[in-house]
């Protein structure tokens, strides 16, 4: 059963999700806003608070790709101005 829908994933996966034949798709890539330091392997969600679409960094690692560098600071961008501001850190 477990094959049965590894396969069915991979046919989806060749068949049901490309719109485009070239290989990397149709991605527009747009940078919005800019968070104020380097930070790679974080949680990212997009919510919206009063009508207004924010994405929010949740943790990850800073430059340094260190075991030190992990760190617990949050923060959200305003995807209409481009704004980001740290917000109360995860617990």
């Amino acid at each position: 059963m477990r094959n049965f829908f590894l396969l069915l994933f991979i046919i989806f996966l060749c068949t049901g999700c490309k719109t485009d034949p070239s290989p990397g798709g149709n991605w527009a890539i747009t940078r919005i806003g800019v968070l104020p330091e380097p930070v790679s392997n974080q949680a990212v969600s997009e919510g919206f608070v009063n009508g207004v679409p924010y994405l929010y960094s949740f943790g990850g690692i800073d430059s340094t790709k260190l075991f030190s560098g992990i760190h617990l600071r949050s923060y959200r961008i305003d995807l209409q101005t481009g704004i980001a501001e740290r917000i109360e850190d995860i617990p």
